[in-house]
């Protein structure tokens, strides 16, 4: 998950529980919690619907604070960095693969 995934399911859930729909921001959090693959980003994506609910009465002037703060959360868990590729990824192309590339097609 990157820091704008990230940041949109953050805004989603503080929406949702302004408007009292607390099983939707749980809801959302699991979503994203099942489709991704990194550690970090679930117990992060836990600790921010935590922190989310503990400040929902004061989320109307608070918001920024908020938004921010677990951005910088995430920066700081490493969330969004890029993953380099493997030597042997596969791709549909003509190079990639062990072989790294098609045989000679000769006669010879």
């Amino acid at each position: 998950m990157d820091i704008f995934t990230f940041m949109i399911a953050i805004v989603m859930m503080m929406l949702a529980i302004q408007f009292q729909q607390n099983w939707l921001a749980l809801g959302i959090a699991a979503v994203l919690a099942l489709t991704t693959r990194d550690i970090k980003s679930i117990v992060l994506l836990g600790i921010s619907a935590i922190i989310i609910y503990l400040v929902a009465d004061s989320l109307k002037e608070l918001w920024p604070f908020v938004v921010f703060g677990l951005i910088i959360l995430a920066i700081i868990f490493g969330i969004g960095k890029k993953q380099e590729a493997s030597p042997y990824s596969m791709d549909m192309g003509m190079g990639g693969g062990m072989d790294e590339g098609m045989p000679p097609m000769g006669f010879g």
